[in-house]
Parts: structure tokens; C-alpha cells; sequence
């Protein structure tokens, strides 16, 4: 049987699914070929439809947010979408494609190409039996207006939601989203373990491609690690250059951490050891806190409701001078990066909002000199900033992370084309807490700030030459 896998260079989830489908045709002795179809109109067509496609993700996701939503409005109101007439200009492309290459079955892990296909059925073109492949937890716009043969769906619970699309039943076939088989292997804990799991599926890769992709970026078999692209990264280098950035879950769903030493720096580096030598978990400093928390999230998502909470990041050894007094300033820089983190509605640096209580005699941190000669303060208040400036003590901050506005629960809201009040009740999968998941997000943005702040004031020095670029010359 030959196969004919059709994707589409709008982004990596699609293309995953269309190889992992081919590897499974080929394991039981099928041929099978992986095409991005929009290649058929030529590579310049492919790269400006998948180029505009993400950059808009990127830089305009609410853009694009608001692109779905008038896609779902359009697929409701109109029989024929333009999706589907512009998709339909592939046809003579990929029926030339066909007619050199006869396949059996064409599998379609990408709305685009279903479209094209339904457009040939209409105008009486002949074509091998016709599989669709949902890689979405719900029915994006436009599905209901193409006609394959039969549509492969994650999960039976979106039965319903298809069906009431237009979709017939009958077509419907529960497979599961392809993937590779490297990463296929099921999950071998008991339902507690899993419950425990911070309610998040979980992604296990079999102990093959760990060990093998370990080897190959060589580090230790038995060791585990995370990765983070981009903080990592930037991270890793200011280690070297003697800057340690750790952050915490402060509060959760109301239920608090000890948090940091502000005041104590010798305390305040211990806890961050403590936070660094922990290697599964929450990041809290309070074993006994974790279990509350995770109780009182689990709680929430069987509402169908969400919670937020708190998370403390300190930075240690950065170096006094760093930042400017107003447009770069440490906290403006800080700041900056900490916003960029959705759901991150506050932001405070040491003494924080506390400080409208105090007087000025009570909020400014004395400076004295130690038995080495060193400058230091003897309060943290301000979080080791002195007009926008690093004074050399330990930088903290804390963000506040709002309860994750995607809940199950039904919500007022207001139909815009109708003028008239609505309700909305939010499908698919949706995390009833981010915050124990943005702590290590939290923690990269800072090093990003931290080393654009290094950059400004030392330029290259601070990672080429790590035990030496505060040498003043």
C-alpha cells in the first residue's frame, strides 16, 4: 500500500504528527511519503504562507487569537469558507502530484490540505480513500466544511462537539494524535502517581532516547536536568560569572512558603542552595507546604475553577554599578522581562508595597563597611537597588500570577455580532495553576534582564572572561 502523508509548513505539532504517522505505515511494511503539499505551488509559496503563519503567532498572538475567533464565527455562518476557496486553488497542483505519483490512502494531519481534497471531491475528482488527522484537544474552524472518508481524533470525548460541527459520526475514528515511538511509551505509575503529576499529562520518553540523546549532548546518564532554551542558556554563563538566580513558589491558592531571607544574606544564599540541590517537586523551601498545594489546585481544577499565587526570585552577586537611573534601570529591566510572562500581573522589589507604611527613616538601608573592606547594607529593603542602580547586595523580587483565566466553569460574556449578552464555557485542556510552572520561566526571564544589564556595562567581558571582567581597567 503506498501512502501519501499531506502537511503543512505552518508549524512543528503538524509535521510531528505526519512523520510519527509515516514511521507507524512504515513499521508494518507500508510505503510512505511525508509532503508539505504547499510545495506543489512552489518552495517561495511554501515559506511565505508558513513564515507569516508564525511570525504572527510570535509577535501577534493576540492577532491571531482574534484571526480563530472570527474563523469560528465564519465557519458558522458561512457553508463555504475562504479557507476553502483559497485551498482550493492547490488542486490542480496536487492532482498533477497524483497523477504521477498514484497512492492508496492520503492522510491529512493539517486542515489545508483536507480542504484541497474536499474541493476536488466537488468538482468529481477521482482520489484514493481520504484520512484526516485532528492534532487538536477540540474542533478548530473548518472542519466541518470538508469531506474526507474518515477523520482520526484524539479522544472520544470530542465526539459530540464534531458531530454537532456537521461532522457524521460514522466517520469518526479515536487513534490518539500520532507520535513517534521514541516517545509512545505509556505511563507506568498508579493513579496517585499521576494525580501528583500537578495535574499536567505527562510526556515519557522511553529510556533509550533518553540515554542515547544524554550521550550525545554529553552529559551524565543518571543525572537529571532541564531544559530551557534561550534562559538556560544565558543562565549557565552567569553561574560562571558568579551570579546565582533561584526562584520559589511563594504562595499558592493561598497557602505560603518560608520566604526569602531578604535581610540576611548569608541565610538568603543557604535557602537558594537549598532550592538548587532540589531535583523533583515544587520549588518551595517548606517540604511540608508542597502537598497543601498541590490538594488545593487539584481542588480548583475539579471545579472547574483555577488559582494563582506568588513567586520570589533572588539574584546573587550581581555586581554593584550595574544598571542606570532611569530608562534602564535594574527594576525597569527586571520588570520588563517579568511582564512578558502571561498571567504576571504584579511586581514588587523588597520591602515592595510595604514601603507605603513606613517612614523614610524606617525604609532606607544604612550602608556600612566590613572587616575586608567590602560595602554593604545593613537592611535589604530595596532589594540591592539604590536609584535603579545595583549596590551589590542580593536582588529580590517577587511577581504576582493570576489564576489562570481559561476555567470550565460557565462565564458571562457578550456576543458582539449579536449585541446581546452571552455565556462561554471554555473546552480542551487547560491548567488550573500555572505557577509551579512558571517559577523556572520566572527564573530565565531574570537572567535574560541580568545579562542584558551585564552586556550594557561590560559588554562581551562578562562571559569571555567570567572571573575577571569587574576588574576595572
Amino acid at each position: 500500500m503506498n501512502v501519501l502523508i499531506l502537511s503543512c509548513n505552518t508549524g512543528g505539532g503538524h509535521n510531528a504528527a505526519a512523520r510519527a504517522a509515516a514511521e507507524a505505515f512504515r513499521a508494518h511494511g507500508e510505503e510512505a511519503v511525508v509532503l508539505d503539499y504547499l510545495k506543489l505551488a512552489g518552495e517561495k509559496v511554501s515559506r511565505t504562507v508558513g513564515n507569516v503563519y508564525v511570525e504572527t503567532v510570535k509577535i501577534a498572538p493576540g492577532l491571531f487569537g482574534l484571526l480563530y475567533k472570527i474563523g469560528m464565527l465564519v465557519s458558522r455562518l458561512l457553508r463555504r469558507s475562504p479557507v476553502y476557496y483559497v485551498n482550493g486553488k492547490m488542486a490542480v497542483y496536487l492532482a498533477a502530484y497524483l497523477k504521477k505519483h498514484p497512492v492508496d490512502v492520503i492522510v491529512m494531519p493539517h486542515l489545508y490540505p483536507a480542504e484541497t481534497i474536499t474541493y476536488m471531491k466537488r468538482k468529481g475528482m477521482k482520489l484514493p480513500l481520504t484520512v484526516a488527522v485532528m492534532t487538536d484537544y477540540t474542533c478548530i474552524p473548518f472542519w466541518e466544511e470538508t469531506d474526507c472518508d474518515y477523520y482520526m481524533i484524539p479522544h472520544e470525548s470530542l465526539i459530540p462537539e464534531i458531530v454537532k460541527r456537521g461532522i457524521p459520526e460514522e466517520k469518526l475514528v479515536v487513534t490518539g494524535i500520532p507520535v513517534a515511538a521514541a516517545c509512545s511509551e505509556p505511563w507506568s505509575g498508579t493513579p496517585e502517581e499521576s494525580a501528583a503529576a500537578d495535574t499536567h499529562a505527562q510526556s515519557i520518553v522511553c529510556k533509550k532516547a533518553q540515554q542515547e540523546a544524554k550521550k550525545s549532548l554529553g552529559l551524565e546518564e543518571k543525572q537529571r536536568y532541564i531544559l530551557v532554551a534561550g534562559g538556560s542558556i544565558v543562565l549557565a554563563a552567569l553561574q560562571r560569572a558568579g551570579i546565582d538566580i533561584t526562584t520559589h513558589i511563594a504562595r499558592c491558592a493561598d497557602i505560603a512558603d518560608t520566604p526569602f531571607a531578604l535581610d540576611d544574606p548569608a541565610a538568603l544564599a543557604a535557602q537558594v542552595e537549598t532550592l538548587a540541590s532540589k531535583t523533583e517537586g515544587f520549588a518551595v523551601l517548606d517540604a511540608a507546604v508542597e502537598e497543601p498545594m498541590k490538594t488545593a489546585i487539584r481542588a480548583a481544577g475539579a471545579e472547574g475553577d483555577s488559582v494563582g499565587g506568588v513567586l520570589e526570585t533572588a539574584i546573587l552577586g550581581l555586581p554593584a554599578g550595574i544598571g542606570e537611573p532611569y530608562f534602564d534601570s535594574v527594576e525597569s529591566e527586571i520588570a520588563h522581562l517579568a511582564f512578558s510572562i502571561p498571567a504576571v500581573k504584579g511586581i514588587e522589589f523588597g520591602t515592595g508595597f510595604g514601603f507605603a507604611g513606613l517612614r523614610g527613616s524606617e525604609a532606607n538601608d544604612a550602608f556600612r563597611m566590613t572587616a575586608e573592606g567590602a560595602v554593604v547594607t545593613a537592611t535589604n529593603h530595596n532589594a540591592g537597588i539604590n536609584g535603579g542602580i545595583a549596590n551589590g547586595m542580593p536582588v529580590v523580587f517577587r511577581t504576582a500570577v493570576k489564576p489562570t483565566p481559561s476555567i470550565y466553569k460557565q462565564q458571562d460574556t457578550v456576543d458582539y455580532i449579536a449585541k446581546k449578552d452571552a455565556q462561554l464555557s471554555i473546552q480542551g485542556r487547560h491548567d488550573p495553576c500555572i505557577v509551579p510552572r512558571a517559577a523556572i520561566v520566572q527564573t530565565c526571564a531574570a537572567a535574560l534582564a541580568v545579562g542584558d544589564l551585564l552586556t550594557a556595562r561590560y559588554g562581551a567581558r562578562w562571559m569571555t572572561d567570567p572571573t575577571g571582567y569587574r576588574k576595572e581597567d
